[in-house]
């Protein structure tokens, strides 16, 4: 599915190693915008197999999970990799391409495209993000 052998999209399905797998991604992440703390394994357990995502992959590149990325029913996408390299991001958002089309626009809740929800702070995923020509649409403001 990908244009490249090196890697490989796993779809969630909230299986043990997966759940672990994810656990650990979480455990490492730097930047993020839906929590601050990290939630107890429990939780986590709970959230990955109650998934409120349309779709949600992990990241395989080498044989190992270098992070996992997830489209929800808004047409928005959040990804969390280890560690951001722009030839793995190419790689995830031309499956994403490749492989969905974005749901039915609704006016003011749905666009009719996907976009890219990134931290703020996360500088280095949108510098990237720009020089594969995928610009910024609007900065939102927490209150």
């Amino acid at each position: 599915m990908s244009r490249s052998i090196d890697y490989k999209f796993e779809s969630v399905v909230g299986n043990d190693e997966q759940i672990k797998n994810l656990y650990e991604l979480l455990k490492k992440r730097i930047y993020s915008i839906s929590h601050r703390a990290l939630p107890d394994y429990k939780s986590h357990v709970n959230f990955v197999k109650n998934h409120p995502y349309l779709h949600w992959f992990i990241v395989m590149y080498n044989g190992d999970s270098y992070g996992s990325f997830y489209i929800k029913k808004d047409n928005s996408i959040g990804i969390n990799f280890k560690i951001v390299e722009s030839k793995i991001l190419a790689a995830s958002i031309n499956f994403i391409k490749e492989n969905f089309k974005p749901q039915t626009a609704q006016p003011s809740i749905v666009p009719e495209y996907f976009y890219i929800n990134v931290a703020s702070s996360n500088k280095e995923l949108i510098d990237m993000l720009s020089a594969l020509n995928i610009l910024p649409l609007q900065i939102s403001f927490k209150i």
